[in-house]
């Protein structure tokens, strides 16, 4: 059965039979046209150590760095969605938490924010399809944001658990770099 989770809401992955091992995170949006360059959203992944900064250069993938941790992280574009594939077993045991984001593309001739985004959610599923949890964005809540963090994948006792978040942040993928503590 598929969760809907509010922010704060997680669900563990030691709960499905038997536990899995790899994961597929999913993100899906509808942005409002207009006559002006749409903004384009941007799906990222952080690997975080406990203190919240990215473990290494290499723990950051989206689109300009397809995989993260040797390969354990992997961004990948699809017809219909992008996504994240994860091979829990092989994240580096300094990564504490996988941050999911969505960021408005810095593009100077399409500047934007998540008032111009209809909808977005990101989904959590087994590599077969099953979907384990659903995160709905609230873009009212974030309209002002350029950035929104959607979800995290933490570890928590030896296990994995997925809480939904949906905290908008501004100063966009370069802000978000500043207080992760990473460059791009």
């Amino acid at each position: 059965m598929t969760s809907n989770l509010t922010a704060g809401q997680s669900i563990s992955l030691a709960d499905q039979q038997p536990p899995p091992t790899d994961v597929v995170i999913g993100f899906e949006w509808d942005v409002i046209t207009s006559n002006s360059p749409d903004p384009e959203l941007v799906p990222m992944v952080l690997l975080l150590d406990e203190d919240e900064q990215v473990i290494d250069p290499d723990a950051v993938a989206f689109f300009n760095q397809l995989t993260a941790a040797a390969g354990a992280v992997e961004y990948v574009t699809g017809d219909d969605q992008e996504q994240v594939d994860i091979h829990l077993p092989a994240v580096p045991a300094a990564a504490k938490t996988l941050l999911f984001l969505l960021f408005i593309n810095p593009d100077p001739r399409r500047p934007g924010t998540f008032r111009s985004v209809r909808h977005a959610n990101a989904s959590i599923s087994l590599p077969t399809g099953k979907m384990l949890a659903r995160v709905d964005i609230d873009t009212s809540s974030v309209e002002n944001a350029d950035a929104v963090v959607v979800a995290e994948l933490y570890r928590y006792q030896g296990q994995w658990k997925f809480r939904a978040l949906g905290q908008g942040h501004t100063g966009g993928v370069h802000g978000i770099a500043s207080t992760f503590g990473f460059t791009l």
